[in-house]
């Protein structure tokens, strides 16, 4: 299943849309609203980390203003023709299923939006738990505090409740096989790890995608990570 294709099932899921023009429309409306609050180089990596059937909503002219979450939810609502109520359910459904399938993208969204549209980022009331959802066993979000308390053993990590993020510089052909076994990691403990590289750089981008925000479960993966870099910086 592509890219594409997962984010598409994700959102028909959570929503309980008839079908796949019902959801591409959510994704397009959601995608279109909130890249305008970001800056014009972060539209061009949004739009470059999306399925490319969808990528073009990012790049759309003439923002709109979404101050705050109820003002996104119900821009997504008009440009679907629903109400304010049902554009906030489809918005959350989309950047729940954004956050499992393109995980790239979600973590570019989640860390240029205000801190309160961190709550869009978890699956709608009364979504079947699915990967991605919320549910009654979610993990704790750990506080600003905690997050902060965590990064002092943490050295070249950054962020706060939103997501931790890591940028290394390492020799160019030494990159893929770090990305190779840290996705291997996260994909045995059914996690996603964010991966962004810029020339030599490497980025991790860590959050817990049931609860849209960082929990314990990402400070033990960025200890992973660490030890991953490690490895790999010292080889050779």
């Amino acid at each position: 299943m592509s890219g594409y294709e997962e984010l598409v099932a994700g959102v028909r899921a959570r929503a309980a849309l008839p079908g796949a023009e019902e959801a591409r429309a959510a994704i397009t409306a959601t995608i279109g609203t909130l890249s305008h609050c970001l800056s014009d180089d972060e539209r061009v990596r949004l739009a470059e980390s999306l399925p490319p059937i969808v990528a073009g909503a990012a790049a759309e002219p003439a923002p709109t203003v979404v101050p705050d979450p109820a003002s996104a939810a119900a821009e997504v609502g008009r440009r679907v023709g629903a109400t304010p109520e049902r554009g906030r359910y489809l918005t959350q459904a989309v950047l729940s299923a954004l956050s499992a399938s393109v995980p790239d993208a979600a973590a570019l969204l989640r860390e240029r939006l205000p801190e309160e549209f961190v709550e869009l980022f978890t699956s709608p009331a009364g979504a079947p738990d699915l990967p991605g959802a919320a549910g009654a066993g979610r993990p704790a979000v750990l506080t600003d505090e905690q997050v902060a308390t965590a990064l002092r053993d943490l050295p070249g990590w950054n962020g706060n409740r939103r997501c931790l993020r890591r940028g290394v510089e390492l020799p160019a052909d030494r990159i893929p096989a770090l990305c190779k076994r840290i996705k291997a990691i996260a994909t045995d403990q059914g996690r996603h790890v964010g991966t962004g590289r810029q020339g030599d750089t490497v980025t991790f981008t860590l959050f817990t995608n049931a609860v849209g925000a960082v929990t314990a479960d990402d400070v033990e993966m960025a200890r992973r990570i660490d030890e991953e870099i490690d490895r790999v910086g010292s080889s050779g």
